[in-house]
Order: structure tokens, then C-alpha cells, then sequence
């Protein structure tokens, strides 16, 4: 069923503005990133159920999803790419 208007949701951790953000291949998921060098999962269906990857080297510049989300590639401001 289509609407006028598109749906609308509210994320809120990062401090910093966001940089990237990354939806699963099914959608249930997004990935984001920011300056505070933290990858944020998000579950679409449950905002407030979230899971951190601390600690990364620079801060997140690009996120990119696998195949069936199971490699996750996050780009970092110090020229690094890690495969999650």
C-alpha cells in the first residue's frame, strides 16, 4: 500500500553527525557510522535494541554490506578498510 507521505523513524547515539549509513540486503538492519569511531547496528524493527563496534582506529568515513550481511566493510579516516 502506498501513501502520500514516506514513513518516518527516529535513530538517535551518535553525538556527531552521521557520515554513512548502510541498510541490510533485507532492510532490517542499518549500519551507521560518525566521528565518534563507533559502528552502530541498528534493528529497524527495535530501535532501542543496538549493538556498538568500539574503538576503531579513525572515524567512519563508509559502510558497506555483504552478500546476505555477512561482511560488513567500514572505511576509516585513516585510509583503513576492516571487514566485520
Amino acid at each position: 500500500i502506498f501513501t502520500d507521505k514516506p514513513a518516518q523513524s527516529t535513530y538517535h547515539w551518535h553525538t556527531l553527525p552521521v557520515r554513512c549509513l548502510c541498510f541490510s540486503e533485507t532492510g532490517t538492519e542499518m549500519y551507521s557510522g560518525a566521528d565518534e569511531k563507533v559502528l552502530v547496528k541498528w534493528h529497524i524493527d527495535n530501535p532501542s535494541k543496538k549493538l556498538f563496534m568500539p574503538r576503531l582506529p579513525g572515524g567512519i568515513v563508509n559502510v558497506s554490506c555483504g552478500p546476505e550481511n555477512l561482511t560488513i566493510a567500514v572505511c576509516t579516516e585513516d585510509n583503513g578498510i576492516r571487514l566485520v
